[in-house]
């Protein structure tokens, strides 16, 4: 794979997790993620922010670890979130890819 240097350029995400998941209240198993995004200025109104902060975050410094799964190879980014509160706390995302797509799609993310 060639060194892109500082940004992994198959990361996907899609609304789904981000709306849908990871910045929503109301979602059963979401909803305590989201109170932390939310209390470190991220929101669901406008979450440019927060896709930003998540591609930044899974860059090939961060990759602690892959590894193969039933449903395809899995990558765990370990590092520092940027928030727009000015916090940079520790943080670990989760993202998968599946088959011959080389795409790796957001699975979770949630603080350490």
């Amino acid at each position: 794979m060639p060194d892109h240097g500082d940004w992994t350029p198959e990361l996907t995400i899609v609304s789904t997790k981000t709306i849908g998941y990871l910045l929503n209240l109301d979602h059963r198993t979401g909803r305590h993620k989201a109170k932390w995004f939310y209390a470190r200025g991220f929101s669901a109104e406008y979450d440019p922010p927060f896709l930003l902060a998540l591609f930044a975050h899974g860059k090939p410094a961060h990759l602690a670890r892959e590894f193969d799964t039933e449903f395809g190879r899995r990558y765990v980014y370990e590092g520092p979130l940027a928030c727009p509160d000015g916090t940079s706390p520790p943080f670990r995302s989760v993202w998968q890819s599946s088959g011959t797509d080389e795409r790796r799609f957001l699975v979770t993310a949630y603080p350490l």
